[in-house]
């Protein structure tokens, strides 16, 4: 059928009610919020800040003042709500949602908060939208489980979203996007501090891991040097003099290849774990750092070692007992060292990479 209006009334033969004034305004006014303010106060007439949830202290947030529309009625905020947000469980978190609500039966439009269902993967409550009520979401409030007040970075503004509500672009001509790029700047500066606490307690854990590993390969190798003394012990009666002389001997020239002999302990400028290694260089006079051989010697020639890592700032090592006097070290560089025989004629040449 056919409608039409608004006329004049002649004798009360065009009288109007507030539905066809409803329907008239939802035809090029569209739901949501209405982002161009002129309630008098400056802080009023910021665009984007209409109907924009904020943090407060505590469990407060204050929703600003603005207008918003749905199905052709108006709401209006003339000042600085506050809200509370329900006390935290202490196990559970819950997305709360800041809502807009038209209320056909009551005859009203208002603004409440739609508490959420507590879970460790908590989802906000659904918008009711039926013959009864329409509801718009203006902001997601995520509530963590402790927690005793709410920060901007637990607020979820979506007055932008389409979905859940949206901006009224029916009369309106351009849309400011600043609050929303302040809140992604709350975000970060909230959670930056988090992550980087986050990498420094991974690099600690790393390197007490490591440390560990070290640990365990000191024990695993005394360990070792039990089990073999322990097994000699139980096989040498059954052995004749002459298998237990010939496997003394090779156990003998055996140990003469175990690092026991502490040469010292250099500390180094690598800054972190490094790669050791152990050369020899014979008729050297002393080590010139030039190159990988000493001062009128020759090719460099690795020998059995072992290194004692502490930290990142020093090594201790050991070699065989045949070169247990050449204890005088020498910094070459930040990653070579030497230590030279009593005669300074040879000498040991340490490289960390």
């Amino acid at each position: 059928m056919e409608h039409s209006g608004f006329h004049p009334s002649v004798n009360g033969d065009r009288k109007y009610k507030a539905i066809d004034w409803a329907e008239y305004f939802a035809s090029f006014i569209t739901n949501g919020v209405f982002p161009i303010l002129r309630l008098g106060h400056p802080a009023e007439q910021i665009p984007s800040a209409g109907l924009q949830v904020t943090a407060d202290e505590g469990m407060k947030v204050i929703l600003n003042p603005g207008r918003g529309w749905i199905n052709g009625r108006i709401y209006r905020n003339t000042g600085y709500k506050e809200m509370i947000i329900d006390t935290a469980d202490g196990v559970l978190r819950r997305i709360d949602r800041i809502v807009m609500r038209w209320d056909l039966l009551g005859r009203d439009l208002y603004t409440y908060v739609k508490k959420g269902a507590p879970a460790s993967t908590p989802q906000p409550q659904g918008l009711q939208r039926d013959a009864d009520a329409f509801e718009l979401c203006l902001a997601d409030v995520f509530v963590n489980n402790g927690v005793v007040n709410i920060t901007q970075a637990n607020i979820t503004d979506q007055r932008f979203n389409m979905s859940v509500c949206g901006i009224t672009t029916g009369v309106i001509q351009q849309i400011d996007f600043d609050i929303i790029t302040a809140q992604f700047n709350a975000f970060f500066a909230e959670y930056k501090p988090r992550i980087e606490e986050d990498y420094r307690e991974y690099a600690e854990k790393t390197e007490e891991a490591f440390a560990a590993f070290l640990e365990y390969l000191t024990a695993f190798k005394h360990t070792a040097q039990s089990d073999v003394e322990e097994w000699i012990e139980t096989i040498k009666d059954i052995l004749d003099e002459n298998v237990a002389a010939s496997l003394l001997l090779k156990i003998q020239d055996l140990e003469k290849d175990v690092p026991v002999s502490i040469l010292g302990t250099v500390e180094h400028g690598v800054d972190h774990y490094p790669v050791c290694n152990l050369y020899i260089t014979d008729n050297g006079a002393g080590m010139s750092g030039a190159g990988m051989t000493g001062a009128g010697g020759e090719t460099l020639t690795s020998i059995p070692a072992e290194y004692e890592l502490d930290g990142h700032e020093t090594v201790q090592v050991k070699t065989i007992a045949k070169y247990a006097e050449y204890t005088t070290s020498h910094k070459i560089s930040e990653n070579m060292f030497s230590f030279t025989s009593p005669d300074n004629t040879t000498s040991l040449l340490l490289t960390l990479n």
